[in-house]
């Protein structure tokens, strides 16, 4: 995957799970952004050239995306900021996405919501091997509510520091740009139809590296990108352009995200997200290789258990097996068999029985 495409799903990210409020003027307020620790879905993405009809300003709109291929998809969770390893580093975040990008990298990003604006402070990961968190200076800010026509300037970025023997090898990433809600009306996707408002950015980043207080490169380029985004859902479709494109109804875009899945529901009059009935998210990454995380949520206390069939409906491992309290959970499934053994790639059913209640999806291990 390219760094630019990467860069997108991330961005894309940190405006998701919004909501709003009506079917044409809508308005997202803060107390929209109040998500239960569990709350799981997926985005879907395309990089490269993908074409795309931005349609225009104003509304009621409507907007087709439902023909674009996406054939990378990364899942996220809300997690709860205290139970992340780079919580003291931002200790006003109170909004936090996990996610898996790559296999054995975890990725954090961290938010503070308030009644008159939304701040992505940062980014945590960890490898295999190492762990580092990217604190943003100035943090990327939202004003809230949000409405259309409204617009606004901002600034935000962040630098990187790396020893190159004695001296050291500093980046420093900048962001500014003008951003604006300008137009509103119904996306349509795969997953369904949307009301939707439309987040206009027209961004510059400028990126100065320097060794020992000498300039090594430096570089600027522009960018115009669109999010659309609606009640309980958040951001169901981004798309950003090319480096230097001019045009900002653009056909070709270089980065393409829309939501694939959504575990959990959103009431009306409600703060909070909450699942209507327990549910199963798909694992991820998927298919894979080592291992896998999957999610599922309840709504109230019960007797769960979480299994792994083969085809021929052989138990093949128990992960999950007895009493939890409700909210989000996640386990990680090892390819291993209950006997320890590696089990063969193919098509596996991973069951989540709740009471009487049962749900099964399918993975692929792929060795």
């Amino acid at each position: 995957m390219k760094s630019s495409s990467l860069f997108g799903i991330l961005l894309g990210a940190a405006l998701l799970l919004l909501g709003a409020t009506s079917l044409a003027q809508i308005e997202i307020s803060w107390d929209e952004y109040k998500l239960d620790v569990g709350t799981l879905f997926e985005q879907e993405t395309a990089g490269d050239t993908v074409e795309v009809d931005l349609g225009s300003p104003g509304g009621p709109q409507v907007w087709d995306f439902t023909s674009q291929v996406t054939p990378i998809a990364i899942g996220f969770v809300v997690v709860s900021p205290e139970s992340t390893p780079f919580a003291d580093g931002f200790s006003t975040a109170n909004f936090v996405l996990e996610s898996f990008i790559l296999d054995g990298l975890i990725q954090w990003q961290y938010h503070q919501v308030t009644p008159t604006y939304s701040e992505f402070q940062g980014w945590g990961y960890r490898y295999p091997d190492t762990s580092f968190y990217i604190k943003f200076s100035p943090p990327r800010k939202i004003p809230l509510p949000l409405h259309y026509g409204l617009s606004w300037y901002y600034r935000w970025g962040w630098v990187d520091t790396i020893e190159v023997g004695p001296p050291l090898w500093i980046t420093t990433h900048s962001f500014r740009g003008r951003q604006a809600v300008d137009g509103y009306g119904t996306v349509r996707i795969p997953l369904g139809e949307y009301e939707t408002l439309r987040l206009c950015t027209f961004d510059t980043c400028t990126t100065i590296s320097t060794v020992g207080g000498d300039t090594l490169s430096a570089d600027t380029s522009t960018h115009i990108s669109y999010s659309w985004l609606s009640e309980g859902f958040g951001e169901v479709v981004s798309v950003a352009s090319f480096p230097g494109e001019p045009d900002p109804n653009f056909t070709q875009a270089h980065c393409f995200n829309r939501l694939k899945s959504f575990t959990g529901a959103f009431d009306e009059g409600l703060t909070s997200f909450h699942p209507r009935g327990f549910q199963l998210g798909q694992n991820f990454p998927n298919p894979f290789n080592s291992t896998t995380r999957i999610g599922y949520v309840l709504p109230k206390e019960g007797l769960v258990e979480l299994r792994v069939y083969n085809t021929a409906g052989q138990l093949v491992k128990t992960l999950v097996e007895g009493i939890r309290p409700p909210g989000g959970y996640f386990t990680v499934w090892d390819g291993r068999s209950d006997r320890g053994s590696p089990v063969s790639s193919g098509v596996y059913l991973y069951k989540l029985t709740v009471g009487d209640g049962q749900l099964t999806r399918k993975m692929v291990i792929l060795k």
